[in-house]
């Protein structure tokens, strides 16, 4: 179940929009998400957006993996549980 959560909370993070510099003293740009971001007209991310960008997309994919690893082993365990 954990691992699911996780998996959905991964997903989320992926689509969910990220600002530029959120709590910030600056005006914060909407970046769009990580799977959708803004471009610049030259096809490039927006400036200021990559950091956060790449933070967003490292966090998710940490979230996933964790989820993913927590589903597997819970099926592991539940075969062992059967034998």
């Amino acid at each position: 179940m954990a691992g699911l959560v996780a998996v959905l909370v991964c997903l989320i993070l992926l689509i969910v929009g990220v600002d530029s510099d959120p709590g910030g003293t600056s005006t914060p740009r909407d970046c769009g998400s990580v799977l959708a971001s803004e471009k610049s007209w030259n096809g490039e991310r927006l400036s200021g957006c990559s950091g956060p960008l790449d933070g967003r997309l490292t966090l998710s994919l940490v979230v996933g993996a964790v989820g993913v690893a927590a589903f597997f082993g819970s099926t592991q365990v539940k075969k062992r549980e059967d034998d």
